[in-house]
């Protein structure tokens, strides 16, 4: 590391060994075939305990400009060797080329060979296939451990928008939007229907995770929230909720304005009890992410009253005022989100792609694509405009498509039904037990309109990507 600091080199990232005991490889030398070779693996944890702070020393000795970060690697790989079913894998004690136990290089020949490489989490008897390497870069080199997001960088997260950052506001309110019963929550911890329109976690739970906040990211409606919860951020979304007022009022859903104003109400409750310096700086210096659009993409009235160029037209301008409010209410720190290709939820496929066929709604998601060319510039200008402002402009749509579109090597093999019910119209109160999937990992959808919590984490990953949010974070 230092001859490379030496030769220019300022950011340098060093990886730990990898569980090397849990190869087929080894499992065949030191394990009797089945089981890890421990020797081997606790070895390389001890090299790993010794090298993380070593790193960390060095960084901090090196002068300034110097990002030295310590990758751990070896995290990432045994739990996806010891846990390979959610992506998919069949196998992880041998390889896809021949026996699969020893051969490697010139050994590794035709004859034998696997025909299905995605159900295979090694290639050969050491190596990774290419779509676990995939999954194993992805964890590896998370956006929370890089250098615009290191632990500590980050004071807290807040959301806001429709039923992909409610993580339980619409429990407090009267509206038909609601998911706090079964069998919503069954993937959760704790088994608990908590509000989520989803088997587990939403995307701002995520979020928070990556960037070393907390594990869950709370609805700020929760009565029983603590002044500590408060002051890492919290969510203000709320189920059925969109930048135009009417699409709000159709389900009883906290408006965008409403959100606004309990952010409000938030910042004077953290100015009480932090005082307005700590405050200041929570809000100014965490990311603020807006996730809205898609369910005025899928109104109706407003369909009826307006051309899908015209609409669009008022929804950015919509959009870009929610942003000049939250910027006047001190963040500095807002990514958001465009609409999500909503007319391949399954409800949109019955309604407009054919109750047989169920092809996915191209007039919807046309219009989604039409307001997110027109919202991407738009926040690029504002950027421009504001003093002090991060303002990030992130696309949701084609990572959500691609899954779409492409869900086998995610071990995902439905995309037109949901997990709960017949899958096709079942969606919150008509979302009940009987007739829903046994395993939801299969289902890229949980209800008629939500993905699953491993589709959510598959979709996340893919929209705030490591340099979106450096640029967000930076």
């Amino acid at each position: 590391t230092q001859e490379l600091y030496g030769l220019g080199a300022r950011r340098i990232g060093v990886v730990g060994a990898v569980p090397i005991g849990c190869v087929p490889l080894q499992r065949v030398v030191f394990g009797g075939g089945l089981n890890c070779s421990e020797d081997s693996n606790e070895a390389a944890k001890l090299f790993n305990s010794k090298l993380s702070p070593a790193v960390s020393s060095l960084n901090r000795q090196l002068p300034a400009g110097a990002k030295i970060v310590y990758f751990d690697i070896f995290s990432p790989v045994l739990s996806l060797i010891q846990n390979p079913a959610p992506h998919g894998f069949e196998e992880a004690t041998r390889g896809c080329c021949g026996t699969g136990n020893v051969e490697l290089g010139i050994f590794c020949l035709v004859p034998g060979t696997c025909t299905d490489a995605n159900k295979y989490v090694f290639w050969d008897s050491v190596h990774p296939v290419e779509k676990a390497a995939g999954i194993i870069a992805g964890q590896t080199f998370d956006p929370a451990s890089s250098s615009t997001a290191a632990a500590g960088d980050v004071p807290a997260v807040f959301a806001l928008g429709d039923s992909f950052v409610d993580t339980g506001n619409n429990n407090y309110v009267v509206t038909i939007a609601k998911s706090n019963f079964p069998p919503y929550g069954r993937d959760f911890p704790g088994e608990t229907p908590t509000g989520r329109f989803s088997n587990g976690r939403l995307i701002p739970d995520f979020l928070a995770k990556t960037l070393g906040v907390k594990n869950l990211l709370p609805p700020y409606k929760d009565p029983t929230l603590k002044l500590e919860d408060l002051r890492t951020g919290v969510s203000f979304g709320s189920a059925g909720a969109g930048y135009d007022p009417l699409t709000s009022g159709q389900r009883g859903s906290i408006t965008i304005e409403d959100q606004l104003e309990m952010y409000r109400e938030y910042k004077s409750k953290i100015n009480a009890s932090a005082g307005t310096e700590i405050a200041d700086k929570i809000i100014s210096t965490s990311p603020h992410f807006i996730l809205l659009g898609t369910n005025d993409i899928s109104n109706t009235i407003r369909r009826a009253q307006y051309d899908s160029n015209t609409y669009t037209d008022i929804l950015v301008e919509l959009a870009l005022d929610v942003v000049k409010k939250l910027h006047g209410l001190g963040a500095r720190r807002i990514g958001v989100v465009g609409a999500a290709p909503i007319g391949c939820v399954p409800l949109q496929r019955i309604l407009g792609g054919g109750l047989l066929e169920r092809h996915c709604n191209e007039e919807l998601n046309e219009a989604a694509k039409l307001f997110n060319s027109k919202l991407s510039p738009a926040i690029s200008t504002l950027n421009q405009q504001l003093p002090g402002a991060k303002i990030v402009y992130f696309d949701i749509f084609t990572p959500a498509l691609s899954l779409i579109q492409n869900p086998a090597p995610y071990g995902i093999v439905e995309v037109t039904r949901g997990c709960c019910g017949t899958g096709t119209i079942e969606l919150g109160i008509l979302c009940v037990v009987p007739g829903t999937c046994p395993d939801a990992t299969k289902y890229l959808f949980w209800d008629s309109v939500h993905p699953g919590e491993k589709a959510s984490r598959i979709i996340s990953d893919g929209t705030f990507d490591s340099a979106s949010l450096s640029t967000l974070l930076g």
